[in-house]
């Protein structure tokens, strides 16, 4: 069964995410992450069934909160909730050191 090519749209709609994520990454430091995932844990969104909404407090925890979705530290199983994956953290923290 032949693969069906992507449309123009969601080619240019995917380069778009990537580079959003990338430059909230960028934008991202490593403390702003730090907080999101501290308040992510203090809020016990650590799960999909205890997820909950996400307030940033400043423009760089909202990139901060961008860049760990993009890289599914933070997943969204339900509109407008969230919660922290220790699961992929662990993994992205092993396999960077």
């Amino acid at each position: 069964m032949p693969l069906k090519r992507p449309s123009l749209r969601d080619v240019v709609r995917a380069t778009m995410n990537r580079a959003q994520a990338l430059v909230a990454g960028l934008r991202a430091s490593s403390l702003s992450a730090q907080r999101v995932i501290h308040e992510f844990r203090r809020a016990g969104a650590v799960s999909p069934r205890t997820a909950q909404r996400f307030r940033a407090l400043s423009p760089e925890e909202e990139d901060a909160f961008i860049y760990l979705i993009s890289i599914g530290v933070i997943r969204q199983p339900k509109r407008g909730r969230f919660y922290l994956d220790e699961k992929s953290l662990l993994h992205l923290w092993l396999w960077s050191g």
